[in-house]
């Protein structure tokens, strides 16, 4: 199936749970997530503007393939790569085009074993890219999906965002709005735009200005 997925940045989560709350969404988990993205030695699958990720949300444990959607009426809307960080024209966070969402053809099954299925991709010829952990609230409405991220480890200076998933355009316009944002907010971004869209204001926090290291505070989350 074809999904559509935007990101919102920088949010305020009580604001957008109320509002979810309010329209009857239905918290369905709230938990870590680990991801591992796997290609093959060639960079075949990033080539491609695929994935493959091998992710645990809490005790469940799912196989995904991502496939890019070519000469979709959506087309222009599919603007990265979220592994190798590859793009198509006009992507990036310096290159955001509001109004434009990712599309995606997917292909997900749930498997028994996190490591076991490590070991046959690996068995496969396919290797580890990237690893992501992150604490994600994930909500539902018919035909609509929201997940409040959080990314930990190496990542922890991203800033909780939410991520809409649906099967239409005209579904993400709705709920866009009845939280209380607009299409220019939609990011169609994976995790590369994500690290350079936030990475140049975490290292100018992170950088010493002569007082002790103690003393040096991380960026904040803004997740209140």
């Amino acid at each position: 199936m074809e999904e559509i997925e935007v990101k919102i940045l920088d949010i305020a989560r009580e604001a957008v749970e109320a509002r979810l709350k309010d329209a009857g969404a239905r918290l369905v988990f709230d938990g870590e997530i680990d991801a591992m993205f796997f290609d093959f030695p060639d960079g075949s699958i990033a080539a491609a503007r695929d994935l493959l990720r091998l992710r645990r949300e809490g005790d469940r444990v799912k196989l995904t393939y991502k496939g890019y959607v070519e000469g979709n009426p959506n087309d222009e809307t599919r603007m990265t790569n979220v592994v190798s960080g590859d793009t198509i024209p006009n992507c990036g966070s310096s290159g955001h085009v509001p109004g434009h969402a990712k599309v995606r053809r997917e292909f997900e099954t749930e498997v028994s074993d996190f490591e076991t299925m490590r070991t046959i991709l690996e068995r496969l010829g396919l290797h580890p890219v990237r690893t992501v952990t992150k604490h994600r609230t994930t909500y539902e409405l018919p035909g609509v999906r929201f997940a409040l991220d959080r990314h930990t480890g190496e990542l922890a200076y991203i800033p909780e965002f939410i991520e809409i998933e649906v099967d239409d355009r005209e579904t993400l316009e709705h709920y866009t709005q009845l939280l209380g944002f607009t299409s220019a907010d939609w990011r169609p971004w994976g995790l590369p735009e994500l690290m350079e869209h936030y990475e140049s204001k975490h290292e100018d926090t992170a950088r010493p200005s002569g007082r002790n290291q103690s003393e040096e505070t991380m960026p904040s989350t803004k997740s209140e």
